[in-house]
């Protein structure tokens, strides 16, 4: 009774130095919280975000800072900086594509090097859910608290407890994936897992399963080009580099070099200007069967907008801002007043 008294003293003080953080940041996060959210709307072109208050408290508590989403120097044009890690430098972002038009939906990504994005999360809510449950596990009480009560500040996503509850017998990894949502860098886990007992296909299906959930994303196939790699299919591991490099550039996480080695393209322009010059050929032929001519112009503005980006990532511009103007004129062009608006968002200071 003694341990247990002594154990209980020790950990109410830290429940309650958690819970202390936690009021206050929610305090400091209220003004910049609806800065957040007006740039969304405004700049962004998308509907308010419902977890985001939730969303900006829970990054903090783990260690994050805030940052104003118009200081977006350097950043990808089609990010919305959220948060910046103190030790690491990386922001975790909401990601802004073409076709969103709600804020709920946007996709969580985090900055890897100078140009490249790595996909967290499909949306902020799966996110939060993650980081519920995965606190949940945490032998921290003071954070686990504190984590699942920021989580669940727009409403209820995760009961304490509820895992090992419902399914106890499950790991973290197959909880999260099964009951919370698809995250690739999981399903890349449990492809290595699978591996290391020996399960080839397990393996394989996991990292399919990986490039599948991340669409238009070249960084599912770079990891099975990987792991073909180690499973010496040589033939089969530079087919998946090569639709790796034809995503666009940034989705690869600054492994262009290593991509293009993998699919014995050593020319990625040239590689990329081929695979435009296909697309262009496959539009022609949809027009003539039907295809919508507006539809046709704004994917060929897309794709000119894409080339741009693609540009950044060979090292053809300095950067990001560089490229700023000449994507709003593309966009604008394209009669995306609103893309053009978005991309040109950034603080001066």
């Amino acid at each position: 009774k003694e341990a247990l008294a002594m154990s209980a003293r020790c950990i109410v003080p830290r429940i309650r130095s958690w819970r202390a953080l936690m009021q206050t940041r929610r305090r400091m996060c209220s003004g910049s919280q609806e800065e957040l959210q007006a740039f969304l709307e405004s700049s962004a072109n998308v509907t308010r975000c419902a977890h985001l208050s939730a969303f900006v408290q829970t990054l903090e508590l783990h260690g994050m800072r805030r940052v104003d989403p118009m200081d977006r120097r350097h950043l990808h044009p089609l990010v919305i900086p959220v948060a910046v890690s103190p030790t690491s430098g990386s922001h975790t972002c909401m990601l802004r594509m073409p076709s969103a038009s709600k804020g709920d939906m946007l996709p969580i990504v985090e900055t890897t090097g100078q140009t490249g994005l790595r996909l967290v999360a499909p949306n902020t809510r799966s996110y939060l859910m993650r980081l519920a449950v995965e606190a949940d596990e945490s032998a921290d009480e003071g954070k686990k608290s504190a984590v699942i009560e920021a989580a669940n500040s727009a409403g209820e996503l995760y009961k304490r407890g509820e895992k090992k509850e419902k399914s106890p017998s499950l790991s973290l990894t197959k909880y999260i994936l099964s009951k919370v949502g698809a995250f690739p860098d999981l399903y890349e886990e449990l492809a290595l897992h699978h591996l290391e007992r020996g399960d080839q296909t397990a393996a394989l299906v996991a990292a399919e399963r990986s490039a599948k959930i991340q669409h238009g994303w070249g960084s599912g196939y770079r990891f099975q080009a990987l792991l073909y790699t180690k499973l010496g299919r040589e033939k089969e591991a530079k087919d998946a580099a090569k639709l790796a490099l034809m995503m666009p550039l940034w989705t690869l996480g600054e492994q262009v070099e290593e991509v293009s080695r993998q699919a014995g393209e050593a020319d990625v322009k040239a590689f990329k200007q081929k695979i435009a010059e296909m697309s262009k050929s496959t539009r022609t032929i949809e027009m003539s069967q039907g295809h919508p001519l507006e539809k046709a112009k704004e994917e060929a503005m897309l794709e000119r907008a894409d080339d741009i980006m693609n540009e950044v990532c060979l090292g053809t511009y300095k950067g990001w801002d560089d490229v700023r103007s000449q994507l709003a004129e593309i966009y604008m062009g394209g009669g995306r007043m609103d893309l053009a608006s978005f991309v040109q968002a950034h603080s001066e200071r």
